[in-house]
């Protein structure tokens, strides 16, 4: 038998880095588990956008505030592309 169903994943919002678990799993059936567990793993949800350890700082003053980096310029996604192309690699910077 044949079946179709639908997976789950959390993408940051600035960079499109996505979330795997400890067990290396990037999607799962049930939405709210990868959100939650995401944000277990120092993934931050702010105003419904996912962020990655690397694209947020905390307020030195305020542990609690969340300062999203500010947002990566479309063309530094098509340079990526074209390394990745060229070299048959994927890198990210």
């Amino acid at each position: 038998m044949i079946y179709e169903e639908i997976m789950y994943g959390v993408k940051c919002d600035r960079c499109y880095e996505i979330y795997e678990n400890g067990d290396g799993c990037t999607v799962s059936s049930d939405k709210h588990d990868m959100e939650e567990e995401a944000c277990e793993n120092d993934w931050q949800e702010v105003d419904g956008r996912h962020y990655c350890p690397d694209c947020y700082t905390r307020d030195e003053n305020d542990e609690d505030k969340i300062i999203v980096k500010p947002l990566i310029h479309y063309s530094f996604f098509k340079f990526q592309s074209l390394v990745n192309q060229l070299t048959g690699c994927h890198h990210r910077f």
